[in-house]
């Protein structure tokens, strides 16, 4: 039965847990070996973890690549090593008087494509290890720096000495590291005293599940993870082309999503409504790109890609 589970997890990650501890304690419930996740989440962090199981874990990317919402407490005044609260200090500085009106200025000057670098402890990889492996042998490694978009950030809280924000987010965001390039703006440093993941895409917080939650109970069907695609119903003869990889004529089509933009991708179902996989809209056909229906049980196919 246990080689039958497919679908996802809204996890609400525990405080000190890693998002592989996470994973394990799935595979161990659920007696599954196939399972993944969609984004690291720091062990100090808790919040949002987006588990894959069985072919799900094909769809993985796709969650990946979605909006994500962070609340954070920052700390000013000091500075650590791992750029939170559970770090060994580095640095302390005095914290300037600062207005309301001056850390909104400068929050906002954050919004919108930035460059980051990321943390010294991080999974940003280096040589094939993890910075944070690295970390641990005492070897601090300065990452490239990276593009990512802010496409808001709201101030929640202001106290001396500190502030709380909500960011919405791309992916490869590091809300450490825009801690501490805000606090060095307001002429201080400072850290991620609390970090709460609060959405990935359309996985909500308010729906997320206590690891120790009855897991089958909660888990959501394969196309779950990606109702942010529209949709495509393909006739019943089209089906067995799609699933060999054949690029599908918009003629096959039973019913679909308005306003479907080439380049698009779409989840794809069957006459029966059954979810066979996802594939990409073009001038006048549907290319397969992720075929998991039944066709494919022994391995979910990959079809098409350039």
């Amino acid at each position: 039965m246990a080689d039958k589970i497919n679908g996802f997890l809204n996890i609400k990650k525990p405080r000190g847990w890693t998002t592989y501890d996470c994973v394990r304690h799935v595979k161990k419930t659920l007696n599954v070996q196939k399972v993944g996740h969609a984004g690291n989440l720091d062990p100090h962090a808790t919040g949002v973890v987006v588990i894959g199981i069985g072919k799900a874990t094909k769809l993985l990317p796709y969650v990946m690549d979605l909006e994500k919402v962070y609340i954070a407490d920052v700390k000013l005044g000091l500075l650590t090593d791992t750029w939170d609260i559970t770090g060994e200090v580095i640095q302390k500085k005095p914290v300037p008087e600062i207005t309301k009106e001056k850390l909104e200025k400068v929050l906002k000057e954050f919004e919108g494509e930035i460059e980051q670098t990321p943390p010294p402890y991080s999974a940003v990889r280096k040589g094939g290890k993890r910075l944070y492996e690295l970390a641990r042998q005492g070897i601090l490694v300065t990452p490239k720096t990276k593009k990512v978009f802010i496409k808001q950030i709201s101030l929640l809280d202001m106290r001396k000495n500190g502030f709380t924000i909500r960011v919405t987010c791309s992916k490869g965001t590091y809300i450490r590291a825009l801690a501490k390039d805000v606090s060095e703006r307001l002429g201080t440093v400072g850290v991620i005293e609390n970090l709460l993941r609060e959405r990935v895409g359309h996985f909500y917080i308010k729906e997320a599940i206590d690891p120790n939650d009855d897991l089958m109970k909660n888990l959501k069907p394969l196309d779950y993870g990606v109702l942010h695609f529209g949709e495509v119903s393909l006739k019943n003869e089209a089906v067995q082309q799609f699933e060999k990889g054949v690029p599908i004529p918009f003629t096959s089509f039973l019913r679909f999503s308005a306003n479907l933009k080439r380049f698009s991708f779409v989840r794809v179902y069957d006459e029966e409504r059954n979810f066979i996989g996802i594939g990409q809209i073009d001038v006048d056909t549907l290319n397969p790109r992720k075929v998991l229906s039944k066709i494919e049980e022994s391995e979910d196919k990959e079809a098409g890609i350039p």
